[in-house]
């Protein structure tokens, strides 16, 4: 495949666009959490404003409180992110493959960015039905922000090929 830096500058600026435009929607992406997790008047991405979202307030160990998340609800929610988080990786990862960067980091923020989908996803119905919500929190919150971390190295390294000098990749 042909590098991002030898591409024409049309081609780079379509790509280029269409990052940005992926990076905004990331970014309002975190803004719903934002707002989502701060309904209940809590703290913002806390642990106990996740389990309430999800399991409800007044939950306790066994079961769920007021308000939880229906089966209804967290089918809707997976069935959009199933088939979105994968498209968007498959296509930021797929200009990151183009670029300048190194294989080896190009192979772990790939497998872990899809990872770190698969493990945000399975959290959202172990923090609603099943034992450990505390812990499945945390999965949920830091694999959040392992496959923030791991867009946000795409989108560099690819804006940056796209943006930068129009010297062959080596």
């Amino acid at each position: 495949m042909t590098p991002l830096r030898s591409w024409s500058g049309p081609q780079r600026l379509l790509a280029a666009l269409f990052v940005l435009g992926l990076c905004a929607g990331w970014a309002v992406a975190l803004l719903n959490i934002h707002d989502k997790s701060t309904d209940s008047g809590r703290l913002p991405f806390s642990m106990v404003s996740v389990i309430d979202r999800y399991r409800g307030e007044g939950w306790t160990e066994g079961a769920a409180g007021e308000g939880a998340m229906s089966y209804s609800h967290l089918i809707d929610i997976t069935h959009v992110h199933a088939f979105s988080i994968p498209m968007l990786l498959l296509l930021a990862g797929g200009l990151f493959t183009l670029t300048g960067a190194s294989d080896p980091l190009k192979r772990w923020v790939l497998a872990a960015s899809f990872a770190d989908h698969w493990a945000n996803m399975g959290s959202l119905w172990a923090i609603r039905y099943g034992p450990q919500p505390r812990l499945w929190a945390i999965v949920l919150m830091v694999s959040g922000i392992l496959m923030t971390v791991g867009f946000v190295v795409m989108a560099f390294f690819t804006l940056r090929d796209l943006l930068c000098d129009r010297t062959e990749a080596k």
